[in-house]
């Protein structure tokens, strides 16, 4: 994650990759061997991280980690969506 903030490119892409749709995700093996993935998508030049979970080593993600990926990525974007707005209106 940092590398890709500092310089704008993905440098390893076996830990960070396209999983469905907008989402991307960072992959992340802890000390005690759990692997975290870290879905995001980008917005703009920016890329937002949505939230973090733990998954088995040879499972998919489960669909209810789309769908929090999902809701959170319409909030953000309905977010972003009123702050124009508001630009808009306080020249």
């Amino acid at each position: 994650m940092e590398h890709l903030a500092d310089n704008g490119e993905i440098s390893n892409q076996k830990k960070f990759k396209h999983e469905r749709g907008p989402f991307f995700a960072f992959k992340h093996k802890t000390e005690s061997k759990q692997l975290a993935r870290f879905p995001c998508f980008q917005l703009g030049r920016r890329w937002i991280v949505t939230h973090g979970f733990f998954k088995g080593a040879q499972s998919e993600w489960d669909e209810s980690e789309f769908t929090k990926a999902t809701e959170i990525r319409n909030e953000q974007l309905l977010r972003e969506k009123r702050e124009q707005k508001n630009d808009s209106n306080n020249p």
